[in-house]
C-alpha cells in the first residue's frame, strides 16, 4: 500500500502519512463537512491597478496634478530624514492643491504630506470632492506609497465625499495608479 502526505490544514492529519484512499475521502467528505460547520473558507484578494513605465504615458489633466505634486516637494519641511514627499488633488471644480510633509523636532508632531492636503481640503473644500490624487518625494529614484495612517485618511475622505478619485503614486519617471482608496487598504477600519 503506498502513502501520500496529507496536505490538509484544517484537520488534525496535516502532514501526516495517508492511504490514497483516505486521502480522497478527505478531501471530498470530512474537508467540505469541515469548511461547511466551521465556516473556514479560503478567500483570494486581487488588487487592480495601472502601472505607467513613464509619466508622459498619464493622462494630461492627471499629469498636471503629478506635476503638482512634485512641486509641492519643495514646500516640504523634513531636515531629519531628508525625504521631500509632497501631495496634490484635482478637485471636480478643475482647482488643483498640493502640501507637503513637515517634520518636527518633536517626531510624532509631524505630518506626511498627504494628511497635511487632505485635512485642509477637508475643512476648507469639502464640498467639492477630489478627482484625482497624486504623490511624489525627492529623493524620487522609486515610486511613492502612502503610510498606513495616510491610507486609512484617503479612504475616510473617499467614504465622505460618496466617490472614489485616482491615486498616483509616482517616482522620478514611472507611477501606478489605483482607482480607489479602497485597493491601498482593502480591510479598512470602520467605526
Amino acid at each position: 500500500m503506498s502513502f501520500l502526505l496529507c496536505p490538509c490544514k484544517l484537520c488534525k492529519k496535516a502532514g501526516a502519512k495517508v492511504s490514497l484512499f483516505e486521502k480522497l475521502f478527505r478531501t471530498f467528505v470530512v474537508h467540505p463537512f469541515i469548511k461547511q460547520v466551521f465556516g473556514i473558507m479560503k478567500k483570494e484578494l486581487q488588487l487592480s491597478y495601472t502601472r505607467f513605465s513613464s509619466l508622459k504615458e498619464i493622462p494630461a489633466d492627471d499629469l498636471e496634478v503629478v506635476k503638482a505634486a512634485q512641486d509641492a516637494t519643495r514646500k516640504a519641511h523634513a531636515p531629519y530624514s531628508h525625504f521631500h514627499v509632497g501631495a496634490a488633488a484635482r478637485l471636480k471644480s478643475g482647482e488643483i492643491l498640493s502640501a507637503g510633509n513637515f517634520e518636527s523636532e518633536v517626531y510624532p508632531a509631524g505630518l506626511c504630506a498627504e494628511r497635511s492636503l487632505l485635512f485642509f481640503l477637508e475643512s476648507n473644500h469639502a464640498d467639492d470632492p477630489i478627482v484625482a490624487f497624486a504623490i511624489a518625494s525627492n529623493p524620487d529614484e522609486r515610486e511613492c506609497y502612502p503610510c498606513g495612517q495616510c491610507r486609512q485618511v484617503l479612504v475616510d475622505v473617499q467614504r465622505r465625499q460618496k466617490t472614489p478619485f485616482r491615486i498616483y503614486m509616482t517616482g522620478r519617471d514611472s507611477a501606478t495608479m489605483v482607482d480607489s482608496a479602497e485597493i491601498l487598504l482593502p480591510f479598512t477600519f470602520i467605526l
